[in-house]
C-alpha cells in the first residue's frame, strides 16, 4: 500500500515510514508479544520522510585516468545543505531542487578502475541509499593512421594528424 502511494520511495523510506508510524502496544518499545507495534497504514501513506533517497546518477560509469567531472544525483528528499558523498568522503555538492544535486568529482577519484558508493547525507545526518559507480579500466590508445606518413629531414614544422582510438584529453604524441 504505501508503495503504491509512494513509488518513488526507496525500501528504506517505506520500512521508515511503517516503523516510524507503528502504534506501540504493550509493553513501550519493542516486546516479545508485539514486536514493535501494530501498522497504521493510513499513517505510513502520509509519513513525510527526511531521509534522502537517490534513484538515479548521471554519468553511472567512467574510464579510469579520467578527468574530474560533474555528477547529477537525481532522488528525492534533498535539502540546500545535503552533501553527496563518494566512498563516505564529501564531495563539493550544488543543490539544484529537492530531488537532484551536482557533486565535484575529482580525477583523484577515477584514477583506477573501481566500483565507487555514492550516497547524500542531510544535514539531520540522515543518509540515503548507496548507490554504485563504475570507473572501467582505462584502455591503451591505438594508432590507425598518421598523416604525412614520412617527411624530408631538415624540412621546416609540420602538422601531424594520428587517428586511432581510446585517446583522451590530454593525450600526448612522443
Amino acid at each position: 500500500l504505501v508503495r503504491v502511494a509512494h513509488p518513488e520511495w526507496t525500501a528504506e523510506h517505506v520500512e521508515e515510514a511503517l516503523f516510524r508510524t507503528a502504534k506501540d502496544l504493550g509493553e513501550p518499545g519493542k516486546d516479545i508479544a508485539y514486536g514493535w507495534g501494530r501498522v497504521d497504514a493510513f499513517a505510513a501513506v502520509n509519513f513525510v520522510s527526511t531521509t534522502p533517497g537517490i534513484s538515479s546518477i548521471s554519468p553511472s560509469t567512467i574510464q579510469a585516468s579520467s578527468l574530474g567531472f560533474t555528477l547529477t544525483v537525481n532522488g528525492n528528499n534533498f535539502q540546500q545543505s545535503s552533501i553527496v558523498k563518494w566512498n563516505s568522503q564529501n564531495r563539493q555538492t550544488t543543490f539544484v531542487s529537492n530531488s537532484q544535486l551536482r557533486a565535484e568529482i575529482l580525477a583523484s577519484d577515477v584514477i583506477s578502475a573501481t566500483t565507487a558508493s555514492v550516497t547524500v547525507l542531510n544535514p539531520d545526518n540522515k543518509e540515503s541509499n548507496s548507490v554504485s559507480f563504475t570507473v572501467t579500466p582505462s584502455l591503451s590508445p591505438s594508432i590507425s593512421s598518421i598523416s604525412p606518413s614520412s617527411i624530408q629531414a631538415g624540412s621546416s614544422g609540420f602538422t601531424l594528424t594520428v587517428n586511432g582510438n581510446n585517446f583522451q584529453q590530454g593525450s600526448v604524441v612522443r
